[in-house]
């Protein structure tokens, strides 16, 4: 019972660690970590189930022994702690192969993390603030009425003094954003599944600057598109070398939708580097972007580029903005760029910081398990010991034949927690960032790894029997 208590206590302490770091970090409002009730009975069941288990085996274990046995064994100084120590070697080795799982899918994780923090999103969000907006279709019910509102809302931005630009989107970059099917003129497509999606950013002309996204050929949007003239798109470099590999991407033309015989064909104008238009855990990086003039859209995203020391501070104006224009129109998720890619980062942290927590955990039990038991088995064979070092035994003998016990347990644990770990792996695979869930550098760096804080714990006990006093064992 005191280590239950001991447990809660440490539980609860570890809990409200957590919950102040994710805080500091503003987490998601769905993100909610307590000691509950149901918590709190499993935890306890768990651990009587387990008191139960530790104290019924050596029970029944204890009494299939044979004394006569035993007492022949004690006679010649022989080594009866071997039977007594079985259950604990197989404990050992289930918490080494236990320990591997959580430390090959923590490393995992964090080489996910790496990854994910060094990956090019294409786009500067350092000075940027957004919002979203969302016209009722009762007071805007036509798309002129709607594009009224958002070309007044552009003006008023960019008169505010701190607004570098300002610039509307259908979607944010990192956000997960909207597919569409497209056709591309001239491509033949033998089934309407066989017509390709990409992503797609409806879009205002100062968008591109507002996100730093260049121009590498052609032109952007600009005053000249207008709902009656051509229709057009701006492509990035990925979506133009995948339909037009080796040639000239501007002057093409595409269609929206899948064969769909009223959109009309829209001719490109421009050519712009990658910017990661979806959410992080998809590799396609291709994706259009047609202009708000000529693609109505209800829901739209505000990003201003400010030259705020705190970009968060430009929030009141944003709101100021869109109620001085429509004192009905709510306006939500103001928050900085930043924030909205830590958010969709945030999934991945969280899962990263959990399983690191929990294979440290798991490496202190195996290390001191193995501690544990080595220490109780070298207990157990003093007398042998000593009888082994006063017929000629080196103290290196002692100290290796302890080695080699220990590490057949660790050789064992190592090669379940591998196989186990990589059959698991698969699972998590929709938490990983660019890195095969058979990362040969997270498992062999977990053997390794392991494999020398195991031997750590083996070799403390090891070291005790090699210094044993032969004289002294065998008066024990």
């Amino acid at each position: 019972m005191p280590g239950v208590l001991l447990g809660l206590a440490i539980a609860h302490g570890g809990i409200d660690l957590v919950n102040r770091a994710l805080e500091w970090n503003q987490p998601p409002f769905w993100i909610s970590i307590a000691l509950h009730p149901p918590v709190f009975a499993f935890a306890l069941g768990a651990t009587l189930l387990a008191a139960l288990v530790a104290g019924l085996l050596p029970a029944l274990q204890a009494s299939r022994v044979d004394l006569n046995e035993i007492l022949k064994e004690e006679g010649r100084g022989g080594s009866a702690g071997l039977s007594i120590g079985r259950v604990n070697r197989m404990i050992v080795i289930t918490e080494v192969a236990f320990a591997c799982v959580l430390l090959v899918f923590s490393a995992l994780m964090v080489r996910s993390i790496l990854n994910l923090r060094n990956l090019d999103l294409g786009i500067e969000v350092s000075q940027v603030m957004t919002a979203r907006v969302g016209l009722f279709a009762s007071k805007y019910p036509d798309p002129a009425d709607r594009l009224n509102f958002y070309e007044k809302l552009v003006k008023e931005l960019e008169q505010q003094p701190g607004i570098e630009s300002a610039a509307l989107t259908s979607s944010l970059p990192v956000s997960g954003g909207e597919w569409t099917a497209y056709e591309v003129e001239g491509h033949s497509y033998a089934d309407r599944r066989d017509i390709p999606d990409t992503r797609l950013a409806v879009v205002t002309p100062a968008f591109f600057d507002t996100f730093g996204i260049p121009l590498l050929e052609g032109r952007l949007f600009g005053s000249q598109d207008r709902p009656e003239t051509e229709p057009v798109v701006v492509v990035n470099r990925s979506f133009a070398e995948r339909n037009w590999p080796g040639e000239e991407a501007l002057g093409r033309r595409i269609r929206l939708g899948r064969a769909d015989p009223e959109e009309s064909w829209r001719t490109v104008v421009g050519v712009v580097p990658d910017a990661r238009l979806g959410d992080f855990n998809r590799p396609e990086q291709d994706g259009i972007y047609a202009p708000l003039t000529q693609l109505d859209r209800q829901f739209i995203s505000i990003a201003v580029r400010t030259t705020a020391t705190d970009p968060a501070s430009t929030g009141p104006l944003l709101r100021e903005t869109v109620l001085a224009i429509d004192r009905d129109q709510p306006i939500y998720w103001v928050r900085t760029m930043a924030r909205t890619i830590f958010e969709q980062a945030f999934f991945f942290n969280f899962f990263a910081t959990l399983f690191m927590v929990f294979g440290v955990a798991a490496l202190l039990l195996a290390a001191v398990g193995i501690y544990g038991v080595m220490a109780f088995s070298v207990g157990q064979r003093t007398q042998e010991i000593g009888i082994r070092m006063a017929l000629g035994a080196r103290r290196e003998d002692v100290l290796r034949m302890v080695l080699r016990q220990g590490s057949a347990r660790l050789l064992i644990g190592l090669g379940t927690g591998l196989a186990v770990a990589f059959a698991g792996s698969r699972f998590l695979s929709v938490l990983l960032f660019q890195i095969e869930p058979a990362d040969p550098p997270a498992f062999l760096g977990t053997a390794l790894f392991l494999s020398v804080v195991a031997l750590t714990a083996c070799w403390v006990p090891a070291h005790r029997a090699a210094q044993i006093d032969p004289t002294q064992a065998l008066r024990e």
